[in-house]
């Protein structure tokens, strides 16, 4: 039986790549003090936090009920992902944060397992048959580990910025406008970018973390956890967060863990299905 996890492991440092969406995270499992009421505007719903500041001005901004928000679900109505099938899609915010996690992990564990293998293939003396097998493997595991950093980076960008408004005592309207998208096969002009603003959010990071937590009911590519074993790759942290994260781990003979981040390897079904279709 494991231990229970009651503080945040592994956290997302000033360096790493995709970490912007933290304070949102932490924000999720740490709540403020909230009003019972709950708001809807048009793409969200939220809750307002109470401060209970005793400076003289609190009985002006309680009056005005002037207080930052706290988003508690958002929602898609327009579905440009889905044209044809146009009806509302929604998402929590822990279910959000969730898959916050599932692609931090996920794209650690694919970004990390791809620098091992580029390791060992300029190690002391390699044979040329490991080579060009790792090299097939490379290929097929850069197309995942892509797909992975793009769902997340989705997820990551607009939680940093959903962070902004709730810092701004305003709430989100319509998404920013965005044509028609194929969710598994994200291309680059389908993302936000980076340096987008908060009145720039598109609804694609909806289907991104929906799309993560279907991922972590499957797991990983079960042919990229057997080369994790077979190039002996020692894994990777995987961020925790109190309540929303998975603790499925993969343990070596060693005694070394992978931690997946995910709901467990994947088994494949059927002949074709060689790699997941992200």
């Amino acid at each position: 039986m494991k231990p229970e996890v009651t503080e945040p492991l592994n956290l997302p440092s000033p360096t790493e790549l995709y970490g912007k969406g933290l304070q949102f995270a932490l924000a999720t499992v740490f709540p403020p003090i909230l009003s019972e009421r709950i708001f809807k505007d048009e793409v969200v719903s939220y809750r307002k936090i109470i401060k209970p500041d005793l400076y003289w001005y609190s009985g002006i901004l309680d009056f005005f009920s002037i207080r930052r928000h706290w988003f508690i679900a958002f929602v898609d109505e327009k579905r440009y992902d889905q044209p044809i099938r146009p009806y509302p899609v929604s998402i929590t915010r822990a279910q959000l944060t969730k898959a916050w996690i599932i692609g931090l992990n996920g794209y650690r564990f694919h970004d990390g397992l791809l620098e091992w293998i580029s390791t060992k293939k300029t190690g002391d003396d390699p044979k040329t048959v490991e080579i060009k097998a790792l090299e097939r493997a490379e290929r097929a595991l850069q197309q995942s580990a892509d797909q992975w950093i793009m769902l997340h980076s989705q997820v990551d960008i607009a939680m940093n910025l959903l962070h902004e408004y709730e810092n701004s005592l305003s709430a989100p309207r319509p998404w920013a406008w965005q044509s028609s998208y194929d969710i598994k096969r994200l291309s680059r002009p389908d993302l936000m970018e980076h340096d987008c603003d908060k009145f720039h959010i598109k609804a694609i990071f909806i289907h991104a973390a929906l799309h993560l937590l279907e991922l972590d009911k499957v797991g990983y590519n079960q042919e990229f956890l057997d080369l994790a074993k077979i190039v002996g790759f020692p894994g990777v942290k995987a961020c925790r967060l109190p309540g929303l994260s998975s603790y499925d781990d993969i343990a070596e003979e060693e005694g070394e863990v992978i931690s997946t981040g995910a709901g467990g390897p994947s088994t494949r079904e059927g002949e074709e299905e060689t790699l997941i279709q992200l």
